[in-house]
């Protein structure tokens, strides 16, 4: 077959069938590109239950839209004379070669960073081919390793070579109705912070799940999209049990008072009061937070403390309704505070616990984080690490070596009603967003 040089510009002439009837009147897509510019012009090799190869192309029309456009099966490709002509199972092509040339495609981070590159389809074990990046440029191959099981088979995709299963990458059931569930998400045999990235090389649509998620991600043929294992948590009634507790908010200007909510389980409530124990005043005695907690535990669930100016109650109950895990290396964000001042924020890797609570008939969504090398920036552009000098709530964070986390989970977001809550948590299991806007608050303060 021949070779395209894919630094060529062509104008896309026409469309017809194989019967020599022009494809535009047949379908809104043709109308839209014939007549335009033809770029990055790549035939791509699907090795599916019926291999072949398709044309892949980014096209721009004469309304100036950029549309990335595939043809069905190649059967035939011509070039000569400044034209290239281009039959496939369903139409016939032709393009007219321009005097232009386009520049490199710029890769995006999906294309370029660590991940994972599986070509997959919906028949047999789905696994077709794949490699795993390193996100210098190498790629080592990967191969299936199917285990038989008595209610339904899993597939191990491993380095090339690997035969016994140990160095594990990624592994997924093959379930009824085509659908691949990714799991062992949830117990950490894979690194849950590496991007999947999943090439549909076959004739029928992938439905891709994770392992407790209900969230089903379709994938179209001839598709590719990119998936962050975030994985859903079913926890255990007695585990469900959470407490806010409403503390200074050192992010609103110094000179006025409020309160905010953080939400904690008794282990994590336990360990942030404990760390009061060392404040002693002038006269030795330990803060209020404490001996108020001392009484909680003693059974004074309506015991109170003093906070903004106010008397709040120390613990109210909270419902742990969902729970979801994410990890992300090299990941960047902005931070703004209350005066709209602007934070450059990058970390090198951040794991989080996001918790989707009811409490007195409000709902929040929250998180617990852990950062390494977290590092912030302001308008000078210099980079400086996250340290112990912070502005907000110290007992709140946690410093270990070049690690930075939280003792009670800050919140993320406040929703309206139940539903509100149920529709973030399945567009977060497809798409994790996550939001550290209070965890800032805490290094920053109102500053």
């Amino acid at each position: 077959m021949v070779q395209i040089d894919n630094s060529k510009i062509y104008t896309l002439v026409n469309i017809t069938d194989k019967r020599g009837n022009a494809k535009a009147n047949q379908r809104e897509i043709y109308r839209q590109i014939i007549g335009g510019k033809a770029q990055h012009l790549l035939v791509e090799e699907l090795l599916g239950s019926e291999p072949c190869s398709i044309l892949r192309m980014e096209v721009k029309t004469k309304a100036g839209k950029s549309l990335n456009f595939h043809t069905s099966g190649i059967e035939e490709l011509q070039e000569k004379n400044g034209e290239l002509l281009v039959k496939t199972q369903n139409s016939i092509y032709l393009f007219a070669q321009t005097q232009e040339r386009c520049c490199e495609r710029e890769l995006s981070a999906e294309e370029t960073g660590e991940r994972i590159e599986l070509c997959l389809q919906s028949d047999g074990n789905r696994f077709c081919k794949g490699e795993l990046y390193d996100g210098k440029g190498n790629a080592a191959s990967l191969a299936c390793i199917v285990q038989k099981g008595m209610m339904m088979d899993s597939c191990l995709i491993t380095p090339q070579g690997e035969t016994c299963g140990e160095a594990i990458v990624c592994r997924y059931f093959l379930k009824k109705g085509g659908v691949i569930q990714f799991y062992d998400m949830i117990y950490g045999q894979q690194d849950r912070s590496l991007p999947i990235r999943i090439h549909n090389v076959g004739n029928e649509p992938l439905y891709i799940t994770f392992e407790g998620s209900s969230v089903k991600i379709e994938i179209e043929p001839l598709k590719t999209k990119t998936l962050l294992p975030c994985t859903s948590q079913n926890r255990k009634e007695d585990e469900k049990l959470l407490y806010k507790i409403e503390l200074e908010d050192c992010a609103v200007p110094s000179f006025c008072s409020a309160s905010k909510p953080l939400f904690g389980t008794m282990e994590e409530i336990d360990r942030f009061i404990k760390s009061h124990e060392a404040d002693k005043d002038s006269d030795g005695q330990v803060p209020e937070i404490v001996t108020a907690f001392e009484k909680w535990k003693a059974g004074e669930k309506d015991v109170t403390h003093f906070v903004a100016y106010t008397q709040q109650p120390l613990l109210v109950s909270a419902n742990w309704v969902f729970g979801a895990r994410y990890s992300c290396k090299q990941y960047q964000w902005e931070h703004t505070n209350i005066w709209d001042c602007v934070y450059s924020m990058r970390c090198s890797r951040v794991d989080t616990e996001h918790r989707w609570v009811e409490c007195a008939g409000r709902y929040y969504r929250c998180v617990m984080a852990e950062f390494e090398n977290l590092e912030w920036a302001g308008d000078d552009g210099r980079w400086c690490r996250v340290d112990e000098n912070i502005w907000g709530l110290a007992h709140v964070m946690c410093f270990e070596e070049n690690r930075v986390s939280n003792i009670l989970a800050e919140l993320e977001k406040v929703f309206h009603n139940k539903d509100e809550m149920e529709k973030d948590h399945e567009e977060f299991l497809q798409h994790p967003s996550p939001v550290f806007t209070e965890f800032c608050n805490e290094i920053f303060g109102d500053g």
